[in-house]
């Protein structure tokens, strides 16, 4: 007989380490960092361990039975375990990686025939949903957010770092970035910085380059067409789900993830949160006090809007040119409104 052990039936788990949660509770003295300069943008450099990847959820068991057959586990947002997560191990015990935030999952164990009753779990709320994928750093979902009048969806779009280069997916790695489904990758990278034969291309994920540069380029005559084309591609639901990235995914990545969730409604605090957490990737400190990262706020304050929300949706339509049917577009598509 398979009996589940853990975890409890009903009990909610969290996706974070003790170490990002120490991050969050830090966020005071993060917030004292003052004029950090310790990283250039344009030539990240690394600079320590990764520590982005989430915690997994050890699902284990006991067997009172012996065998030689492997344990199937079956994972499912259903208790008809329809669509399921199927993972196959030798051992009473897996670690589950990649899950989704802020979910009810069922779960059970078969071997030989024989199939354990059902048990549930549920995944705490806590912001970002990482992901990990051996060899990469500092990917994460941009969605789980709660915004006024509902939700930011997940498995729609994800930002992270590039997938060779300076970076070397395993083979374990790239199987679990390839489980996300990604259909469309903007690669945010220089032409000199792409390799002419990419990883990802075989896998027929389309890729779009659009070369661009962060913080105060975003207000530049010269980045405009490119961040209108990008935020063009946003609003193509046929385009999802989404994988943009530059080298690192700090700089680049950083301030086109915090102007798509500051249009979809996610909180200031939450998105400097999120371009923070870099911090703790293997591309050194980012601080929300930086001279570039303050500017480039101060500069969102100059558009029309009493919320920063309304600032960045301005800038959007009066200075980049998305049109008001592409905004909400991309709203219908990435927010779960309640």
């Amino acid at each position: 007989m398979i009996k589940l052990i853990s975890p409890e039936n009903n009990e909610s788990v969290s996706l974070l380490t003790e170490k990002q949660k120490s991050f969050f509770k830090e966020e005071p003295a993060r917030a004292a960092i003052v004029d950090y300069d310790g990283f250039r943008w344009y030539a990240p450099e690394i600079a320590g361990v990764d520590m982005t990847a989430p915690a997994p959820v050890r699902l284990s068991w006991d067997d009172d039975v012996a065998g030689d057959g492997a344990y199937l586990v079956l994972i499912a947002q259903n208790e008809a375990l329809e669509s399921p997560i199927i993972k196959v191990t030798n051992d009473k015990h897996i670690d589950v990686y990649n899950l989704y935030i802020g979910t009810t999952y069922y779960w059970c164990v078969q071997r030989e025939g024989v199939r354990s009753d059902l048990s549930t779990f549920s995944t705490s709320t806590e912001t970002p949903r990482s992901i990990k994928a051996e060899g990469l750093v500092n990917i994460r979902d941009l969605g789980g957010y709660s915004v006024p009048g509902g939700v930011v969806r997940q498995g729609l779009v994800y930002r992270g770092c590039e997938i060779e280069n300076n970076m070397h997916v395993r083979a374990q790695g790239l199987s679990a970035f390839l489980s996300l489904g990604i259909r469309t990758q903007i690669d945010l990278r220089l032409p000199t910085e792409i390799y002419q034969y990419r990883i990802l291309d075989s896998f027929g994920i389309k890729h779009i380059p659009i070369s661009t540069a962060p913080y105060m380029s975003l207000f530049s005559d010269e980045y405009r067409e490119k961040y209108r084309r990008i935020f063009s591609i946003f609003a193509d639901k046929n385009a999802y789900p989404i994988y943009f990235h530059c080298i690192a995914g700090a700089d680049r990545t950083g301030s086109l993830a915090l102007m798509l969730n500051a249009f979809l409604g996610v909180d200031l605090k939450d998105l400097i949160d999120d371009y923070e957490f870099t911090s703790l990737s293997t591309w050194g400190i980012r601080t929300r006090n930086h001279i570039h990262f303050k500017e480039m706020l101060e500069k969102f304050g100059e558009f029309r809007g009493n919320t920063f929300r309304e600032q960045v949706t301005d800038y959007l339509s009066s200075f980049l040119g998305v049109t008001e049917q592409q905004l909400k577009s991309i709203e219908d598509i990435m927010l779960n409104k309640s």
